[in-house]
């Protein structure tokens, strides 16, 4: 709203909701901007706090455009970048396919690529996979499987002051190397 204001535009959204032409050039210039300073990249705010549904559908976007979290207005806004922003059983399941595959096969020596579910997976869908790892907050044993049973996992509690926190251990697969941090899934190369 502040940059629209700004150039004198009269709104910054057509009329079926999407982002007109400039709002959705800085959009897409913030996120690579911040990808390539290495911050997180936080989409802007849904103005229409009453409009869960387009809410919804505008965080997803963001999310499978590669934006880290949104920003929000409404306490009722909170919960739904959670749940959008947790990947879902599906991405999760895929993810640790992909990347148990991934550093079983030969394809983790970075040489070529391999066949998941008829579709071919190369090195960035490997780092896609680790990223989306990372970002779930559940881990293998807080998900449910097919038939309602559910792995179990280590829950490491660490407590400070007045505050106690209960987080599980990884699961990815890592082939006994040591945890990779997802900063450094897929390192940067400067010239």
């Amino acid at each position: 709203e502040d940059l629209s204001a700004e150039i004198g535009s009269y709104g910054t959204r057509t009329d079926a909701g999407g982002y007109l032409d400039v709002f959705r050039h800085c959009r897409t210039m913030t996120l690579l901007a911040a990808k390539a300073a290495n911050v997180q990249a936080i989409d802007g705010i849904y103005q229409n706090v009453r409009d869960l549904t387009g809410f919804d559908a505008e965080a997803n976007d963001a999310k499978y455009a590669g934006f880290d979290g949104k920003l929000t207005l409404h306490p009722h806004q909170i919960g739904a970048v959670h749940k959008v922003f947790e990947p879902t059983n599906e991405e999760w399941k895929e993810a640790m396919d992909i990347v148990s595959l991934w550093e079983d096969d030969d394809g983790g020596d970075g040489k070529g690529s391999l066949e998941y579910h008829g579709k071919m997976i190369d090195l960035p869908h490997y780092v896609r996979a680790k990223k989306v790892l990372a970002r779930s907050t559940k881990r293998e044993g807080d998900r449910k499987e097919e038939g309602g049973t559910s792995t179990t996992d280590t829950t490491i509690s660490t407590s400070s002051s007045s505050e106690t926190t209960q987080t599980s251990s990884p699961s990815t697969p890592n082939n006994g190397k040591e945890k990779e941090d997802s900063d450094e899934v897929f390192p940067r190369v400067y010239l």
